[in-house]
């Protein structure tokens, strides 16, 4: 397993100008990795063994509580939620 200081977080939300804020706010080590659907997130965080999944909720094709329940289901998964238009 990779240490803290390599690991790759998925960031799975649709907008690429909010995966780019959290890009710029959160503080090293986290590599943030941009998945733009619920599926190339879900790949990325299965491959990448990442400390944290950063979640939007608002996601196209699947929906993000969905995608929630099966993060969840994997404990080595926590997930952020970042809901919008709440």
């Amino acid at each position: 397993m990779q240490d803290a200081a390599s690991r790759r977080n998925p960031v799975i939300d649709k907008e690429p100008r909010a995966q780019k804020t959290l890009e710029l706010v959160l503080p090293d080590p986290y590599i943030l990795v941009s998945a733009y659907s619920a599926r190339h997130g879900m790949k990325a965080a299965e491959r990448d063994g990442p400390d944290v999944v950063l979640l939007d909720i608002n996601l196209p094709a699947r929906d993000g509580i969905a995608l929630l329940h099966e993060i969840q289901a994997r404990p080595c998964l926590p997930p952020i939620v970042m809901p919008r238009n709440v």
